[in-house]
């Protein structure tokens, strides 16, 4: 059984089709508003219409009851809230039928109205200005901090779609990380959070999508097996992938000022979506013991370093590969504008590049004394889970010129795992882990004894401290 917010939604949304229709919740009920005159009510999942000659006319057999304990007027049921043309004729006859609201009692309108004949989403990206998206995000989501950056999608082929997607700054701590994206057709609302148009990973951000090629029939089962919103949905998350691999290449900086607060998500979306994962590894930033942002592989390579490794530092890549990879940098840069065919041209080259990507990162293979191959060591990665328990161990790290990432989110040790497992020449080991084995070959003959007594006191103290 649905729940009271779950059938506000199902019926608001079916009359926003039809017209301006708002709600307001009062004592556990819904006051429901045609054109800012009051009709009815949604109560224990029903909506209830005022009496009114038309509604009796319209509806002729439906069930009268009082909407809610205390009620001194029975209002009508309405069962069949999906008729688009018999609710539109019963909300145009009763807007007609009942009394202008008093002043005191006027509805303000939502913060974006329906008829806006030129809404933003609708504007080339070009023509927008940074004030405008700020403008119109207080305006839609009534949040007053500035988003992080956002995406204005466009798109003409091969389906019709036009939007803006915004990455909110989000206080974890307080903050819901629930986003809100509403979806509509040819500008007409059809829902909030469609989780089978906008992929899972994306709802943490707020936007707009509209899309005149979507069914108005947003049913979920309808949805889950309708082949062309799969495409829609896979779009969507590439323009992200596109978006931030291009902030990354031509705008670090603010890349990296941004990074903390967008982890998380880019986290999640490896995690949910395959195709998303490898399109954005190359961008995944990883902060050091300096606070400084490296991607995985510059951590390797600094690690290799390290460890008088230069000559092993070299990365075999297929040229397939950076011809790939150069593509994909030359689409990011182009990313402003209307996009077009060559999305299906960019997603036929991604999945080269895949392919290719797969055969370079392969673990090395060497011969033993025997002649028998064998798989190279992998290279150990540390993190760090919490800086101010695992002070100790960073600063034994820093004095022996070693270096660690810092991991500190809820996410991260699934992340680890993920990494692992697409990576099978790197191994994540908490810098407080197996440290003898980290530091043991920087310690002189001479000093061992010493620096295995003082090991040893530094585990039995982190032991009582955790």
């Amino acid at each position: 059984m649905a729940t009271t917010k779950e059938f506000h939604d199902y019926v608001v949304g079916n009359l926003q089709r039809v017209g301006d229709v708002t709600t307001r919740k009062m004592m556990g009920e819904y006051c429901v508003y045609f054109q800012g005159k009051l009709i009815g009510d949604i109560c224990s999942n029903c909506l209830f219409l005022k009496p009114t000659e038309s509604v009796l006319r319209l509806l002729p057999d439906a069930d009268r009851d009082y909407p809610y304990e205390g009620s001194k007027t029975q209002m009508v049921i309405v069962e069949d809230v999906e008729n688009e043309a018999l609710m539109a004729e019963i909300l145009q006859e009763m807007y007609r039928e009942l009394p202008e609201p008093k002043k005191k009692a006027k509805i303000v309108k939502r913060p974006v109205s329906l008829s806006d004949t030129h809404p933003l989403w609708g504007k080339n990206p070009s023509d927008c200005t940074k004030e405008e998206y700020i403008e119109f995000y207080r305006k839609v989501f009534l949040d007053y901090k500035e988003p992080l950056f956002w995406i204005h999608l466009n798109m003409d082929y091969p389906f019709n779609l036009k939007g803006i997607l915004y990455f909110p700054k989000i206080n974890t701590e307080y903050d819901s990380i629930e986003g809100t994206i509403k979806l509509y057709n040819n500008q007409v609302f059809i829902a909030d959070n469609i989780k089978e148009v906008i992929p899972e990973f994306l709802m943490v951000l707020k936007g707009v999508i509209d899309c005149p090629d979507l069914p108005l029939n947003v049913s979920r089962s309808a949805l889950q097996n309708d082949g062309f919103v799969n495409k829609v949905a896979d779009y969507i998350s590439k323009k992200v992938a596109d978006k931030l691999n291009g902030m990354f290449k031509t705008d670090k900086e603010n890349y990296e000022k941004y990074w903390d607060d967008i982890s998380p998500f880019i986290k999640f979306g490896c995690l949910k979506d395959e195709k998303f994962g490898d399109k954005i590894k190359g961008s995944i930033l990883y902060k050091n013991l300096e606070h400084k942002y490296l991607t995985l592989e510059e951590y390797i390579e600094n690690a290799k370093k390290a460890a008088g490794e230069e000559d092993n530092v070299e990365v075999v890549e297929n040229p397939e590969t950076v011809e790939a990879e150069t593509t994909a940098d030359e689409e990011a840069k182009a990313e402003a504008g209307s996009d077009d065919a060559a999305d299906s041209k960019a997603e036929a080259s991604s999945d080269e590049t895949e392919d290719s990507q797969a055969e370079s990162v392969e673990a090395e293979v060497v011969e033993d004394s025997d002649g028998e191959e064998k798989k190279k060591e992998p290279l150990n990665v540390y993190y760090v889970t919490d800086e101010q328990q695992q002070s100790q161990y960073i600063k034994m790290f820093k004095e022996q010129g070693q270096d660690a990432v810092i991991l500190t989110h809820n996410i991260d040790s699934a992340f680890i795992t993920y990494l692992e497992q697409r990576n099978e020449d790197v191994r994540f080991q908490r810098i407080d882990a197996e440290v003898h084995d980290s530091l043991k070959d920087e310690v002189d003959e001479g000093d061992k004894e010493e620096f295995q007594k003082l090991s040893d006191e530094l585990v039995e103290l982190f032991r009582k401290e955790l």
